[in-house]
């Protein structure tokens, strides 16, 4: 796991003013498409220890592409039942891909997890419902990519130093 506290000095991210670079890593994150030789590696019997009782840190939406449209100047080209959405938490940004597939009614998600901007290599990722033994670990990007999943509604539990990230249910549809 990374080694980024949560710095009790920052600020919710609905205080924090969008930067011109802030909005640069969003627009290259968004223009970015996941491989499947990209997917991230399951946790083995070697993996370390996560605390999964650490302390809570709720993440708050900041925007979902299926309730708003996305700020000036940040342009996708997205399938219907695509969606993006952001959750911040304190210095940390989590980015959400969904996919849907109307033929066989799953969903993918993929994500990016960033600490002030960067992306956060070797987070740990679990569906909030999961088995703990189920969670994955964000890439050298930040970025991993869950199985798909059916309609339903799943939050997402993210361990960074010293805390859990909680991303509410997204429902999907």
């Amino acid at each position: 796991m990374s080694v980024h506290p949560l710095a009790p000095g920052h600020e919710p991210a609905s205080s924090r003013q969008t930067t011109v670079g802030h909005v640069d890593v969003l627009d290259a994150w968004l223009g970015t498409v996941a491989r499947p030789g990209d997917a991230p590696v399951l946790l083995a019997d070697g993996g370390h220890a996560i605390d999964w009782n650490a302390p809570a840190c709720p993440a708050e939406l900041t925007y979902d592409t299926a309730e708003q449209l996305l700020p000036s100047g940040v342009r996708i080209v997205a399938r219907e039942g695509n969606r993006r959405l952001m959750f911040e938490a304190r210095a940390y940004e989590v980015m959400l891909r969904v996919a849907s597939d109307r033929q066989s009614q799953q969903h993918e998600v993929a994500g990016q997890v960033l600490f002030e901007g960067l992306p956060l290599p070797g987070a740990t990722v679990r569906l909030d419902r999961s088995d703990p033994s189920a969670a994955i670990s964000t890439d050298q990007t930040g970025q991993f990519r869950l199985p798909p999943l059916v309609h339903g509604a799943y939050g997402l539990k993210i361990a960074v130093e010293g805390a859990i990230l909680m991303v509410p249910p997204i429902a999907l549809q």
